[in-house]
């Protein structure tokens, strides 16, 4: 079985499988068009017999292989397995077929329909496919009308008038060109445009075309040659009732000069006293008749006559007549004139109506394949001085021009570009080419430079590889190894004894721990941790909660930019020490001395390092800045290394290599107006915050490798 291709429209797809058959028995024509509007659908006809039922391809039922109920599939062209029909036939039917009757709710679907175009062209993305879907639906639409119609020239009308707001640079152009376009197929554009713009609506209701005009004044030139024909037909007619009339009238006039010659005969016989037997005869022959005979016998006289009876015998005949019969006769023959007289008058009104209107629509083609020929002309590029154009034509025959002259204007302006376009691919072209050889041998150039550097990466990774064998085997012979160097409060005393130099122990100085007992850095009572001084100060709790509860607990941005403060203000300290040769102080100590001089009061100062030993107790587990802070200060794990002199100058020179400090001594201006900002750099301490420090990890692996490229730190 055969299935219609989904790209056809639905009437192609209905006219696949019409049955040419149906024409033959079916008596009323009914369309196959498709309608957008339900009212303008059409219900298929149920036809009884044999005849096969036209179905929608879509709905196909399923065959139930029963007789005469086998239902008719659609196949790939048009079968008739009845009888044999001519494709003639069946042209002619499709060309002859109605188009389906229009409701009066239809039209005003229509009139709906034609309204939305004005909010439909307000939101349209693609002009052409706007264009297209409203062609598509006015085809279907207008299917079975004649070329043009109304509603066909309203929305190609309106669709024009869109494109000049859409193309603005050939604006003045397209309205121009739509200006005199609309009064070239209105008559009445002048008054319906008023300066604005027309609606489709208003192009279909209101717009009175010329090619309807000109089908009206056709239709009425054919029912006036139609009354032409019925007018000489009758104008024959009534030619031959006149010769009818004539030829009766010759048999009366030879019947009445008959009459009267006779009767002259008798009298002139009668006076003269000359009458014969046979005028005797005749004369009693004539009065022993009855009136039928006389009547009969005066006719035929009057017939034998013909030609030669003459109008006096005709008057003395009728004047012979009776009064009433005389008045009979006089009326018959006024009335037969009077008909014969207004059937001449009206053929000729006719005849000159028909002549006039032959006129008319002569003079109008002429005018028309006239001004046919000056479009062409102008189009053509004749000037407008060598045309002989009318005053009412010259305006539009002058837009016209206009038009063409831009449009030429145009196409030469296309031309230059399209050479341009043309001259600037094949430069592109061209250099492209250009580029792209150079590129590949570049290209090849780093290949060759990739290549050597992989071999020269191969070669230092071999001999890295080779130091760091020669490194793991001096290792091995001197027996390196690492100790725990954290130490309880109560040996701090006992450890670090006061009056030696700060120092780091060598890898070479055998296998003592970093913190040998006989080489510990030197320690003054101002070292002590922040815990250690809040031991010695000896508050009580109470004390100590009266202070807290005066201060407001510092938060944990409060606290982080609180930490980096105090980082810049020891670097500071430390560079005007280093430059001063004096010994840095503790951080802890710092701190103290800070404090002191801030609020004036040794015991203000120590509720101050309460309050900030309390919020590092309390944020230490959440933030690696507070707790490596409180290692540092003595407030965690007091007496452990971190709090020693040598981690707080290590922790502070990783912080110079990380920030760019510089060297304290060499470069002192700069390295003071760097530690300056460090409160800046290092961020809120928040992770995740956009105020945040990131180190970037080639910046961390070179801080990594300039801190441990050293063996001390002064």
């Amino acid at each position: 079985m055969h299935s219609a291709p989904s790209n056809l429209s639905p009437r192609q797809k209905i006219a696949l499988v019409r049955d040419p058959d149906m024409m033959t028995v079916s008596t009323d024509t009914k369309s196959y068009k498709l309608y957008p509007f339900h009212g303008l659908q059409q219900s298929p006809t149920k036809l009884t017999g044999h005849v096969k039922k036209l179905k929608h391809i879509e709905n196909i039922p399923p065959s139930n292989g029963k007789g005469s109920d086998v239902q008719w599939y659609p196949l790939a062209r048009p079968f008739s397995p009845l009888s044999p029909v001519s494709p003639s036939s069946v042209v002619q039917h499709l060309a002859n077929e109605a188009h389906p009757p229009v409701k009066p709710t239809d039209l005003d679907k229509i009139e709906a329909w034609l309204k939305s175009l004005e909010s439909e062209a307000q939101h349209f993305t693609s002009y052409f496919l706007f264009c297209e879907m409203k062609f598509q639906q006015t085809s279907v639409l207008a299917s079975g009308r004649e070329m043009p119609n109304r509603l066909r020239t309203a929305v190609a009308f309106y669709c024009l008038q869109q494109a000049s707001s859409i193309f603005g640079r050939y604006q003045s152009v397209l309205d121009t060109i739509c200006l005199n376009l609309g009064s070239a197929i209105y008559s009445t554009f002048t008054g319906l445009r008023r300066g604005n713009p027309l609606t489709a609506l208003e192009c279909y209701q209101a717009g009175l075309t010329y090619f309807e005009q000109c089908h009206t004044l056709q239709a009425q030139n054919q029912e006036l040659k139609q009354t032409k024909a019925d007018v000489d037909t009758q104008l024959i007619r009534l030619k031959q009732q006149v010769a009818q009339l004539e030829a009766h009238n010759q048999q009366l006039r030879q019947r009445t000069s008959a009459l009267g010659t006779l009767s002259a005969g008798i009298k002139h016989l009668g006076t003269h006293g000359e009458k014969n037997d046979t005028l005797t005869s005749m004369v009693a022959t004539f009065q022993d008749l009855d009136m039928g005979d006389k009547m009969q016998l005066i006719s035929g006289m009057i017939e034998g006559l013909g030609s030669d009876i003459h109008i006096d015998a005709l008057l003395t005949l009728i004047d012979n007549l009776a009064p009433h019969e005389r008045k009979r006769l006089l009326d018959l023959l006024f009335q037969d004139h009077a008909q014969t007289m207004r059937a001449e008058i009206k053929a000729e009104i006719c005849v000159e109506e028909i002549a006039r209107r032959n006129e008319e629509e002569e003079e109008y083609r002429l005018r028309h394949e006239k001004y046919q020929s000056y479009i062409l002309d102008v189009l053509n590029g004749t000037s407008l001085n060598d045309l002989d154009i009318p005053n009412g034509d010259k305006e539009t025959m002058e837009a016209l021009a206009r038009v063409v002259d831009a449009l030429s204007r145009e196409k030469e302006r296309v031309v230059k570009l399209e050479a341009r376009i043309f001259a600037m691919n094949a430069s592109r072209s061209k250099a492209k080419r250009n580029i792209e050889s150079s590129a590949q041998d570049r290209q090849a150039e780093l290949d060759n430079i990739v290549a050597n550097l992989e071999s020269e990466k191969k070669a230092l990774e071999d001999a890295l590889n080779a130091i760091k064998a020669q490194e793991i085997e001096r290792a091995k012979r001197l027996n390196l190894h690492d100790v725990a160097t954290q130490v309880h409060k109560g040996d701090i005393q006992t450890h670090l004894q006061p009056g030696k130099e700060r120092k780091i122990s060598m890898a070479n100085e055998g296998t003592s721990t970093w913190l040998e007992m006989s080489n510990a850095p030197k320690v003054n009572k101002r070292f002590p941790g922040l815990y250690t001084m809040i031991q010695d100060a000896d508050y009580s709790v109470a004390n100590v909660k009266r202070i807290l509860a005066k201060k407001r607990p510092l938060s944990m941005i409060e606290m982080n930019q609180t930490i980096a403060g105090l980082y810049q203000s020891k670097m500071c300290q430390d560079i005007s020490d280093d430059n001063m040769h004096r010994h840095r102080e503790g951080l802890s100590q710092m701190l103290m001395d800070a404090y002191t001089v801030y609020y004036g009061l040794k015991e203000l100062a120590m509720g101050q390092l309460v309050h900030l030993d309390t919020a590092v107790q309390r944020y230490a587990s959440k933030s690696s800045r507070i707790r490596l802070f409180g290692l540092m200060v003595g407030s965690l794990e007091p007496g452990s290394f971190a709090s020693s002199a040598q981690a707080i100058d290590f922790f502070l020179f990783v912080v110079g290599v990380i920030f760019n400090i510089g060297n304290y001594r060499l470069n002192e201006d700069k390295a003071m107006a760097n530690v300056k900002q460090l409160k800046t750099l290092f961020g809120d301490g928040i992770v995740g915050s956009p105020h945040s420090t990131t180190i970037r990890l080639e910046k961390l692996v070179q801080t990594v490798q300039i801190v441990f490229a050293y063996n001390n730190i002064s």
